[in-house]
């Protein structure tokens, strides 16, 4: 079962929070000797830059300055980088967009996108999602995403289906 793994820190600006717990996190992923099918992120990409200092095996998906410099000026992640993480939209610029996705495809990385309050979580916002080959989606309402994935036939881990995304 893949796993994504979000460092926090005790407040937005309290940076050292956050690199105690990448150490923390990459100690228990060596002890346990768990690195495949999870990726590890955080809004602090100095968390994240010391996260993979620590445990390079292990893949990532970029801060926040690290997915703004790649999203606005094409900039290449932290090495290390398998998947993007990002809003629907952030302060009202569309984000995971078709275009964008394709984009982030044609560099080598998966798209996953969050909602947080940052799009409806309705059929219609799932579906345009699903439509533009999104990899994954953060879903506050994982029972209801099922139905519609099952509904249309979607293929995902351990549930066979078509992958209308493989073809393009």
């Amino acid at each position: 079962m893949p796993i994504s793994i979000e460092i926090k820190g005790t407040n937005d600006a309290d940076t050292e929070s956050f690199l105690h717990n990448a150490r923390l996190l990459a100690e228990l992923l060596k002890q346990t000797h768990r690195t495949k099918n999870m990726i590890v992120t955080s809004f602090n990409d100095l968390a994240v830059a010391e996260f993979h200092r620590l445990a390079p095996e292990v893949a990532l998906a970029p801060g926040m300055a690290g997915l703004t410099n790649y999203f606005l000026a094409g900039v290449p992640p932290i090495d290390g980088t398998v998947a993007l993480q990002v809003p629907v939209q952030f302060q009202g610029i569309p984000i995971a967009t078709p275009a964008f996705i394709a984009r982030a495809h044609a560099d080598g990385y998966a798209v996953h996108v969050w909602f947080s309050g940052t799009a409806p979580e309705d059929e219609p916002t799932y579906n345009k999602l699903i439509d533009a080959c999104a990899d994954g989606l953060m879903s506050s309402w994982p029972t209801f995403m099922e139905r519609i994935l099952n509904e249309r036939g979607i293929a995902r881990p351990g549930t066979p289906g078509i992958d209308r995304c493989a073809t393009r």
